[in-house]
């Protein structure tokens, strides 16, 4: 996981996202979800379809790795 970790952290210093001190824990964040979705998969009752689980998974790590939308942005 700490090689993901770090390429996260690569790829935010590349694109200029967020400070230098947010961008590792981003990765450690972004990380984190993806593993505990990953290890719960079929045996949490997620109350969502699996589809929805993945989209929301998804528009998680966008916010979590490009920052928050502009307000009255949709």
């Amino acid at each position: 996981m700490g090689e993901a970790i770090s390429d996260i952290e690569d790829g935010l210093t590349t694109a200029g996202r967020f400070e230098p001190h947010q961008r590792h824990f981003r990765g450690v964040l972004a990380m984190a979800q993806l593993d505990f979705v990953a290890q719960n998969w079929n045996r949490a009752d997620w109350k969502l379809t699996h589809d929805q689980v993945l989209d929301e998974l998804s528009a998680g790590w966008v916010q979590l790795l490009t920052g928050p939308r502009p307000r009255g942005t949709a």
